[in-house]
């Protein structure tokens, strides 16, 4: 999709092709990220055509992920999450006032019955944990957030925190959990997280990008990646795999 001005976006032939490869592997819940989906558009389809196609071809949920910089209502899919980047810095500063200030706008305005923020911990951000809990349960248009932790995908920057830091702020994330916040992270997740006990790579998601499917994610084979990983979505999984209850309502709750 709409790789963020790094490199050439995807074209609909590519991006049709790779769901054909998903098909192929037998995938029915489908992520949709960036750069910036919405801003995606090639041969006449823009995002909720690829969605369609989506299902055409067999997937039962999708999801999507976006800034929310633009409206996102019109996009088709079963969820979308909004990065809030710009809440006065809380996201890592990535997006600036004009870039929130327009995610605002957006999450106000929004009819879409299922939008729930997703939020990624970094060193920057990692103090301001309940200013977002408090900004999703005030929001009419937020269902909650989903919390991230920051993962040196392209080697440790600015952002990196140790898996130590994360699992305490694991901790803090329960406590705002429990707390009564909007939290759509599991308590199986997070405590499974705060052990450090969880499989990765994990063998339930592939990956695609550039034309290549990869097990887990782009950086499979990297060691510092993996073992400093903060991607909870994958835990989720394994935990309702598990049959943990919390889990298991978690998810239910995340498809509405």
């Amino acid at each position: 999709m709409a790789r963020a001005g790094r490199e050439a976006d995807a074209g609909r032939e590519e991006v049709a092709a790779a769901l054909r490869e998903f098909r192929r592997a037998g995938v029915r819940n489908l992520a949709v990220t960036g750069g910036e989906p919405v801003f995606w558009e090639s041969d006449g389809w823009r995002l909720r055509e690829v969605v369609a196609e989506a299902r055409r071809l067999g997937v039962l949920a999708v999801t999507v992920y976006t800034n929310g910089t633009l409206p996102f209502d019109d996009c088709g899919a079963d969820a979308v999450f909004v990065s809030p980047h710009g809440l006065e810095g809380a996201a890592g500063g990535e997006g600036g006032t004009g870039a929130w200030e327009a995610c605002q706008r957006n999450l106000a305005a929004t009819r879409h019955p299922n939008v729930i923020l997703n939020f990624t911990v970094n060193s920057r951000n990692c103090g301001r944990l309940r200013d977002v809990c408090e900004f999703a349960k005030s929001e009419r248009g937020v269902r909650g957030v989903f919390f991230y932790f920051h993962t040196p995908y392209y080697g440790r920057d600015g952002l990196f925190q140790p898996m130590e830091e994360k699992r305490r702020l694991a901790g803090e994330i329960l406590a705002l959990k429990h707390e009564g916040f909007p939290v759509f992270n599991s308590t199986a997740a997070l405590k499974a997280f705060g052990r450090d006990n969880w499989k990765r790579p994990s063998d339930l998601c592939v990956v695609w990008e550039k034309g290549w499917l990869f097990r887990c994610c782009r950086s499979i084979g990297t060691e510092d990646a993996c073992r400093e990983c903060g991607y909870l979505g994958y835990l989720e999984l394994e935990q309702i795999l598990a049959l943990k209850p919390s889990a298991i309502r978690g998810g239910m709750r995340y498809l509405g």
